[in-house]
């Protein structure tokens, strides 16, 4: 369809109206046709139509088109469209569920990724390199992070990658406690190297 020189692609739901997982299979597969072609923003307004409907949409577009989603709502008192925060607050809080999840595994590789926040990246991307005795690494992430959010509070962090190059005390702790998230982690023989080496 088109008008005033706006093209519209036209989405008939014609089946199992009623049914969520139905609907939601539907929008998923629409959306990603549409997903194809170049998205710069999608403008999401839910509106008429019945709640089995409009969430399956709702939820469909923020899960393939998240951060470009912004959602309306029509505020038929002043007769406009105001925007409504609630995509970016899903997405934040899927984004902190699955840090947590990452950090609870101690997949600091992962946090770098999926992360938003800055702080975060940084500081996963110090334990990844100290937890891989990328000892260089750990130290300039350290120093980047004190350069980037200036706390005295993380000078320990450089601080104490100093103390693991120059004290052999220490260095065996690190191996002792990095065997141990590595046993955590199932990853069994990188944990009985470090064992190795904390024995020999």
């Amino acid at each position: 369809m088109e008008r005033n020189n706006i093209k519209a692609d036209i989405i008939k739901l014609k089946e199992n109206v009623i049914d969520f997982n139905s609907n939601y299979n539907f929008f998923q597969k629409s959306l990603s046709d549409i997903l194809q072609n170049s998205i710069g923003k999608v403008f999401l307004l839910p509106v008429g139509g019945i709640p089995n409907i409009n969430t399956p949409l709702l939820m469909a577009s923020i899960l393939m088109f998240r951060e470009k989603v912004e959602q309306f709502y029509v505020d038929e008192k002043h007769s406009n469209c105001l925007p409504v925060p609630f995509s970016k607050k899903l997405l934040k809080e899927i984004e902190n569920e699955s840090v947590k999840t990452a950090l609870n595994k101690y997949f600091f590789a992962t946090i770098t990724e999926i992360s938003t926040d800055k702080f975060i990246k940084m500081i996963a991307d110090h334990a990844y390199n100290r937890l891989n005795f990328n000892l260089v690494q750990a130290k300039i992430a350290a120093d980047d992070m004190i350069q980037e959010f200036p706390d005295e509070n993380l000078r320990f962090l450089s601080e104490t990658i100093t103390d693991l190059r120059n004290s052999f005390t220490e260095k065996i702790k690190e191996i002792f406690f990095t065997a141990v998230i590595k046993i955590n982690q199932k990853q069994y023989i990188d944990a009985l190297l470090r064992l190795y080496s904390f024995t020999d």
